[in-house]
């Protein structure tokens, strides 16, 4: 994760994939790291995060468009269902925020499995605070010449 957060996965056979090497193409010409999972849900279990936001693709392989349902469950129990028709590299983007929540886990209805990526993270309150601190510090013993 960009700001040190971790995250893992629960399929054990998921492939790293790339748009258009291994997978279609992805929505709005993302050219990131796509997971592709072997089931129609998964687990992402996190720590050190505040909000994630990823996009979302049933495997369609290039027949579509697709009638798909996602359901989204929290580890808190908060649950969310989003239902829609994705031909090839649409995606559908889905995402929280709050504290307390340590997993999120995805499932489809009607494909066998599905892919996400364009995974974007949010750090805790304490790690943005540090840095606004620290970048504020600098401005002021450049401001008043303590490096003299």
């Amino acid at each position: 994760m960009n700001d040190g957060g971790t995250l893992s996965l629960s399929g054990t056979a998921d492939t790293l994939l790339q748009p258009l090497s291994g997978w279609g193409p992805w929505s709005g010409s993302y050219a990131g790291d796509i997971i592709d999972t072997t089931t129609h849900s998964e687990t992402i279990s996190f720590s050190g995060l505040n909000a994630l936001g990823l996009d979302l693709s049933p495997d369609v392989a290039f027949f579509g468009p697709y009638a798909e349902t996602f359901t989204v469950t929290l580890s808190d129990g908060t649950t969310t269902t989003i239902s829609g028709t994705y031909p090839a590299g649409v995606t559908q983007f889905v995402g929280f925020y709050g504290s307390g929540v340590i997993s999120i886990t995805i499932s489809t209805a009607n494909a066998a499995d599905f892919a996400f990526g364009n995974i974007v993270d949010a750090p805790e309150p304490l790690s943005l605070s540090l840095l606004v601190a620290g970048l504020a510090g600098l401005g002021v013993a450049r401001r008043y010449g303590l490096n003299k």
